[in-house]
């Protein structure tokens, strides 16, 4: 397993280039792509001004990349590749010189610096005026404080990404909405929340025994959006030394929901053991299930508390699962396989201000991400990764689908998808759901636990539920359930206490518990995995006294 899963900024991998014999020789390959066979020399991702305008033109050029061998990033000189995150931080874009700021654009474009980790070239193009345009790096573009005062660069230095400006609906105020920085990731906010969880382009070998390969988005191209227009359309080309892909994010910033319709086409330059599609990255230390440091005044630190999945049976029956995020002493990874998937995320249900306690972090306000398929995606697993991690400094949780077909080297592999960024539940069902649990450990070896859950629904719903004919469904893995019982409280939520005794000293146990009224299920499925141990909990380093 990985020993760490990191925010965007921190998981660039290094690359290393083929041999000009290898690339001679993959040049003579003929191949399936888009529909039929062809030859193509060889080209780079590394290489500038493609003139992309269409989805269609992007594919066929991610095709031709698949096609020839891999070439790195060109390699950022040590000053800028040594600079700590601090001294990254004080290199700031001058706002007065972004992309369409002075032309009457409802959006506008400001990019990221290369330095730090950020040390892949990142090229950028403006679709606009019936053409193409890459927009040349400048360094008159930022502000280099500290240290870096006057510090003048040459043109092919290039970026690291960009971030997208604009007005959310109604709102007259210019804020940041989007950005694109580091490997595939991105992120999304709304007008009433801030940045949190990361959505990514692809995950490759993930969740293994060996290194995780982080295929990059190496160009984008941005189209202008008219003055009237409420999206903005992005396209993108991804590459790695065992992929090339074509994506298209059409982005649509909102109120309380922005949304991002994502078509992809991929091509794998060679057989890969995983391939996570739709990958999310997320951050949970303590919460529900586990208290915080003594020093810590906060009830909660995470970017998410939940899993949440929906999906069809082979018999045609619609499933809500959530399986509530926490930590484990260990790397864990958790498969949920899937017959058709209709949706998955990760999601911050608690959103109470009072249960975070932290107006710097604003835990409160991150987002959920909820991702939609908008195509057929077969058969396939969602795999959930949860890592030990320091401090919430650090991304440990991620989750991604992978299909049961394997994805064939040198074929094209569509699928297409909705992303949304929302405050609290990601998407609404009609089934109680669970909005708190906690957990007791009793006696001296933690030889019995009780698990206490909070199930709550709308109004029209808890009225309707018949008390006497509600019963608990519960199951587990490495453990004995000695009773289970649910009662309605004077506020109509349910409360549902179950004694579990682990069958194990060191590993921990799965409960699966559901509620059902003459049969039928009338909540969603609640899956956790619990250690016998809790894990460690720390203060940050920045929240540590001297």
């Amino acid at each position: 397993m990985p020993s760490s899963l990191n925010r965007n900024d921190d998981n660039l991998m290094s690359k290393t280039q083929r041999s000009s014999f290898v690339k001679i020789a993959h040049c003579l390959l003929s191949w399936f792509s888009i529909g039929s066979l062809f030859v193509y020399p060889c080209v780079s991702a590394a290489s500038e001004d493609w003139e992309v305008q269409t989805f269609d033109e992007l594919q066929l050029l991610a095709s031709r990349v698949a096609a020839s061998p891999f070439e790195a990033s060109p390699t950022l000189p040590e000053t800028w590749a040594n600079l700590s995150y601090d001294e990254y931080r004080k290199v700031v874009f001058d706002p007065d010189k972004a992309i369409w700021r002075s032309e009457g654009a409802p959006f506008f474009l400001e990019a990221f610096h290369r330095g730090f980790v950020h040390r892949d070239r990142v090229t950028l193009y403006s679709i606009n005026d019936g053409g193409v345009h890459r927009i040349p790096f400048r360094s008159s573009m930022f502000d280099y404080r500290g240290s870096l005062d006057g510090k003048v660069l040459l043109p092919e230095f290039g970026f690291a990404g960009f971030r997208l400006v604009g007005r959310f609906p109604d709102q007259s105020d210019w804020q940041e909405m989007l950005t694109f920085l580091g490997a595939s990731y991105f992120r999304a906010r709304t007008a009433t929340g801030v940045y949190g969880a990361s959505a990514r382009g692809l995950a490759i070998d993930v969740g293994l025994n060996k290194p995780e390969e982080f295929p990059v988005f190496r160009s984008f191209w941005i189209g202008k959006p008219l003055e009237s227009s409420s999206a903005v359309r992005i396209l993108a080309l991804m590459d790695s030394p065992s992929a090339s892909g074509a994506y298209q994010f059409l982005f649509r910033p909102g109120i309380d929901r922005t949304t991002l319709d994502v078509e992809a086409v991929l091509f794998l330059r060679r057989a890969v053991e995983r391939v996570g599609i739709a990958p999310l990255t997320s951050m949970w230390m303590w919460g529900d299930g586990l208290a915080g440091p003594d020093e810590d005044s906060r009830p909660e630190v995470h970017d998410s508390d939940s899993l949440l999945l929906h999906s069809r049976s082979s018999d045609q029956n619609e499933q809500w699962t959530n399986r509530s995020l926490m930590r484990q002493n260990y790397p864990s990874i958790v498969q949920f396989p899937q017959t058709q998937l209709l949706g998955f995320g990760l999601a911050q249900r608690d959103i109470r201000i009072e249960r975070y306690n932290d107006n710097e972090a604003k835990y409160h306000l991150r987002p959920s991400i909820w991702v939609e398929p908008t195509s057929d995606w077969g058969a396939g697993a969602i795999h959930l990764l949860e890592l030990p991690a320091e401090h919430e400094g650090i991304d440990n949780v991620a989750v991604w689908w992978t299909p049961s077909d394997e994805v064939v080297p040198m074929t094209a592999f569509p699928l297409s998808y909705r992303v949304t960024f929302s405050s609290g539940d990601p998407t609404k069902h009609s089934l109680l759901k669970v909005v708190s649990h906690r957990v007791t450990r009793k006696g001296k070896d933690h030889q019995n636990f009780e698990i206490g859950l909070t199930f709550a629904a709308d109004k029209e719903l808890l009225e309707i539920i018949d008390r006497s004919n509600v019963e608990v469904i519960c199951s587990g893995v490495r453990c004995e359930i000695k009773a289970s019982r649910a009662e309605q409280s004077d506020d109509g939520t349910w409360q549902v206490m179950i004694t579990v005794n682990p069958t194990t000293a060191t590993d921990p146990f799965e409960l699966s518990v559901q509620l059902v009224r003459s049969g039928q299920p009338i909540s969603e499925t609640w899956n956790y995995l619990c250690p016998i141990q809790p894990p460690p909990v720390a203060l940050p380093p920045w929240r540590q006294k001297p």
